[in-house]
């Protein structure tokens, strides 16, 4: 039974600012003590009191927490796009669900285009590389040849079927590199870099496996004897034989290809040398047959043409021979150079 407030303490009652809840202030109730003291909506009917009415939002409020809404999501969205974009444009779902995406976004993107649902618990964007989502497909990652330009290793040839390292598959359309070192990349669907070099000089042939552990070593991502140490036992011979090939003077991959050409020939090369008024050239054969190669940055503005041609004379001033040879020479015929080197060394050049 309700107690008797009178019509004094129905007088007293202020709305609270919560919509269920109001306040007697002072009240004087039979039983009840003189402090604040709150009562349920439900019992102001019960008193004689109608309830607070409901809050009630401008349509102009509404609007902006509509906008608000939006924009955020479209923030959300993007933050996202940007993280998955720096993983390689390929994501498992819970790392975009740890980004801050929602399922329902992520069904979104699929029906919109803006994502590519690989398999379950996969995604992608649409120009992510083929590369990338074929390996995951296969819950694989990319090495050896496959993997190298995306270290930023060169590469002298594209492979021709994928380098993958999956443990317990195998299949004619791909190669499969199934031991592992080290750990693989923290964001990329790719194995380490050590891992990568280790299958290449197992796998590629010699000079192509050359090309590729020489940038590493020059960039400083490993040392040659931490190779050598997991390269020991009869089965791997051929990927120590590959290794010998290997000096980290090169500074670009036809210079390494032409190195090894030189040498093999049985000439003693010199490779990076500098020579007091002309400045450092590729190779120097025998002591005194400059030899240098035009790779991608081949002179072709007049200004560095006749930087070449003071070099030159300054050779010949200085009591060298001096051959040059294209990207093509080099990698395409290398009959011809090894031919136009040998006649200059005899002493025999065609006037």
């Amino acid at each position: 039974m309700m107690p008797d407030f009178g019509v004094g303490a129905r007088l007293a009652l202020a709305r609270h600012a919560d919509s269920s809840q109001v306040s007697l202030v002072k009240p004087r109730l039979r039983g009840v003590s003189g402090r604040n003291t709150r009562l349920p909506a439900a019992n102001l009917h019960a008193i004689g009191c109608p309830s607070p009415p409901p809050h009630r939002w401008s349509s102009a409020h509404t609007a902006v927490l509509r906008t608000n809404a939006r924009s955020n999501r479209c923030n959300s969205k993007v933050d996202v796009l940007n993280a998955l974009r720096r993983s390689g444009s390929v994501a498992r779902t819970g790392d975009l669900l740890r980004w801050g995406a929602t399922r329902g976004q992520l069904r979104a993107a699929v029906d919109d285009g803006t994502l590519i649902h690989v398999r379950k618990g996969l995604y992608a964007l649409p120009d992510a590389p083929r590369d990338y989502l074929a390996a995951l497909r296969m819950n694989a990652r990319l090495t050896c040849a496959s993997a190298a330009t995306h270290h930023g290793l060169w590469l002298l040839t594209p492979p021709t079927r994928l380098h993958v390292s999956c443990v317990g598959r195998s299949g004619g359309r791909y190669v499969n590199h199934q031991f592992r070192t080290v750990d693989p990349h923290h964001r990329l669907p790719i194995v380490g870099v050590v891992d990568t070099l280790l299958h290449a000089l197992q796998c590629l042939p010699a000079v192509d496996a050359a090309v590729v552990v020489e940038s590493s070593l020059r960039r400083g991502d490993t040392v040659r004897a931490f190779l050598e140490e997991r390269l020991q036992g009869n089965r791997n011979g051929k990927a120590r034989a590959a290794l010998d090939l290997v000096t980290g003077c090169g500074e670009s991959a036809i210079e390494v290809v032409a190195r090894i050409l030189f040498r093999r020939a049985g000439f003693n090369c010199e490779t990076q040398v500098r020579i007091d008024g002309v400045g450092r050239v590729d190779f120097v054969l025998e002591g005194f047959l400059v030899v240098e190669v035009d790779g991608d940055r081949y002179h072709s503005d007049r200004a560095a043409r006749n930087r070449d041609r003071h070099r030159n004379n300054e050779l010949i001033a200085r009591g060298y021979l001096h051959l040059r040879f294209s990207y093509e020479d080099i990698m395409f015929n290398q009959d011809y150079v090894l031919d136009r080197v040998r006649v200059v060394l005899s002493g025999r050049v065609i006037r």
